[in-house]
């Protein structure tokens, strides 16, 4: 290669480079992960029950526990039980459940949830990925609290800690 034709191609990976960088600093707001203190991305919800809501957006004004889960995941089971307890104990004080499958499969979540001795009662959700792209639920169980202003409080992946996860909600609701 001559030294011109090395000059040329090096200019066009550093025009490449300058327009790429570019290109990230216009959507930086978009491809920035989500996290607390960020408002809840809206986002369409698929209510297994035909009379949830329809829309995040339809929950302003309560605090919403979301949670993204698989069938498949061990954690996500764990954790389970311990999210219906903080439903039952603060849903008469304004919190709602989102409780998602991030698999999209509505009978698998069906058949899942009823295998939970006492009965899973916090309503059930199914994504077909926009919701888990939207809160960059790359992991699960990932776990997000929402203020009733719309703004995320708390995001965590991995299990649930029960108690803490309880202080967290009573916080809000006060």
């Amino acid at each position: 290669m001559t030294r011109a034709a090395g000059a040329v191609l090096l200019g066009a990976l550093a025009v490449l480079l300058a327009l790429n960088v570019a290109a990230i600093a216009r959507r930086y707001e978009e491809l920035r992960p989500k996290g607390e203190g960020d408002p809840a991305p809206a986002v369409a919800l698929h209510p297994l029950d035909e009379h949830g809501p329809a829309a995040l957006a339809d929950l302003r004004g309560k605090v919403v526990l979301i949670d993204f889960w698989a069938t498949w995941c061990g954690p996500c089971r764990a954790s389970m039980p311990a999210v219906e307890r903080v439903w039952q104990r603060f849903r008469g004080q304004g919190l709602e459940v989102v409780s998602i499958n991030v698999e999209g499969d509505a009978a698998k979540a069906r058949a899942f949830a009823a295998g939970f001795t006492p009965p899973l009662t916090f309503p059930l959700y199914v994504d077909d990925g926009s919701a888990a792209a939207a809160f960059h639920a790359d992991a699960i169980p990932h776990v997000v609290l929402v203020d009733k202003q719309g703004t995320m409080r708390f995001v965590h992946v991995g299990g649930t800690d029960e108690e803490d996860l309880a202080g967290r909600v009573a916080a809000l609701l006060r």
